[in-house]
């Protein structure tokens, strides 16, 4: 399988990976079922070997989906933690050079607590 996380078609290309797999299944399956004169002629291990083959490739390909997801989503969190430090340091230096006051800085950084918290929520029902 071509490794091609980076390239925006890279779940098409995992789908064509698992469904190719797929359908050679199932004409080996068919073939094995309909014409079981000529089935006897094969090595059975040689089926066996292919059908594992096949069901590898499926789970592979599917492997490397979830893989994808998963690195996707831990990035996302940690970009969205930087992102909130970012903002409570904003507001903290603001503060600081007199730009607001501490009762705005209180309200700002709650306002990113909220946000935060949402977001981490969200995340929660989205792995469940």
């Amino acid at each position: 399988m071509i490794d091609r996380r980076d390239g925006h078609h890279y779940s098409e290309q995992l789908l064509v990976e698992k469904e190719t797999a797929k359908g050679g299944l199932k004409h080996l399956s068919a073939v094995m079922r309909q014409q079981p004169e000529q089935a006897q002629q094969y090595d059975r291990q040689m089926v066996y070997a292919q059908v594992v083959h096949y069901r590898n490739r499926i789970a592979n390909a599917k492997a490397a989906g979830k893989k994808r997801n998963t690195d996707y989503d831990d990035e996302l969190r940690r970009l969205r933690l930087l992102g909130f430090a970012a903002e409570r340091t904003a507001i903290r230096r603001l503060m600081d050079n007199g730009y607001i006051t501490t009762g705005m800085a209180t309200k700002l950084s709650a306002d990113v607590s909220y946000t935060e918290n949402a977001a981490n929520l969200a995340d929660v029902d989205d792995a469940s």
